[in-house]
């Protein structure tokens, strides 16, 4: 997935910094991102214990995750990426454009955002 496809984060004026959402995509590719981020922390840590060298990312928190937070919509990376899986652009902002753009984003087949559950254990 191109980087222009990926939310960015802002700090929260706390030290926190905080997702921020593409209003194009869908929100399935969040969450499927988020745990992709934690599988790759787990990975950190090869024998379930000690983690390998190097710097962790810095925390970042979800606004979805937290009751009555307020969403930061992104601010520089707006454009529609095209490409991507049909199911990964949210319906409403498709159902917005017109025929001609909406046919310009190539979309690709819908993808399966679900991870197998034994992988998540």
């Amino acid at each position: 997935m191109k980087a222009s496809a990926c939310s960015g984060d802002e700090s929260d004026g706390n030290g926190t910094l905080v997702i921020t959402r593409l209003p194009w995509r869908h929100r399935r590719v969040r969450r499927w991102m988020a745990i992709l981020d934690l599988l790759g922390l787990s990975l950190r840590f090869p024998d379930g214990v000690h983690a390998t060298s190097g710097n962790f990312p810095l925390p970042r928190k979800d606004p979805l995750d937290v009751e009555g937070a307020d969403e930061l919509v992104e601010k520089y990376h707006t454009n529609i990426v095209p490409g991507l899986p049909g199911n990964a652009y949210d319906e409403d902002c498709l159902s917005s454009l017109p025929d001609a753009k909406r046919g310009l984003l190539k979309m690709e087949m819908d993808f399966d955002f679900e991870f197998p559950p034994d992988l998540l254990e």
